[in-house]
């Protein structure tokens, strides 16, 4: 498997979608969930959340390639952008691309036997759940089991049996 260091603009794409759902995400390094905020967490560089989950993901995909390549790079410092493809009318496409990047996210900093513990990977899980529940449809669904409809197209056990 390759693995290669994702553009900054993957990592602004996945940040805005959360910021512009006012969506919370789950770090458990430290303890708890925190909203996607533009609030600044530290007053001598300016940097705020956005900037400072940017970089934990950054720095899980270096610290992914590396392991990869037994290479020692190191991610450069990360300052989050608005990226305007993170806002769209349709909602399906939206989600559908938000899961992918998500899922291209993942593919690049897998390399290591903990990227699941991570606070990376806990991010990327977040920014997946909230994909999920903007798809259109996913409010009103049923949780669980739908009831079974009293007709419908043939079961598979009954296209089973006439194969005889």
């Amino acid at each position: 498997m390759s693995a290669y260091i994702v553009e900054e603009d993957l990592i602004h794409y996945l940040l805005t979608f959360m910021f512009s759902r006012r969506a919370t995400v789950c770090v458990p390094s430290k303890r708890s969930q925190f909203p996607c905020s533009l609030d600044i967490v530290n007053a001598a560089t300016r940097e705020t959340w956005l900037d400072q989950h940017g970089a934990m993901l950054l720095r899980e995909n270096y610290r992914s390639v590396n392991h990869r390549y037994r290479e020692e790079s190191e991610a450069p410092a990360y300052r989050w952008k608005e990226h305007k493809g993170a806002y769209s009318s349709d909602k399906l496409a939206l989600a559908v691309q938000v899961l992918k990047a998500c899922n291209n996210f993942d593919y690049q900093a897998c390399e290591t036997d903990d990227y699941e513990q991570s606070d990376a990977a806990h991010i990327i899980r977040s920014i997946r759940a909230e994909a999920i529940h903007s798809l259109p449809g996913y409010d009103a669904a049923e949780w669980g089991a739908p009831e079974r409809p009293a007709t419908g197209p043939q079961s598979i056990m009954a296209m089973m049996a006439g194969r005889g």
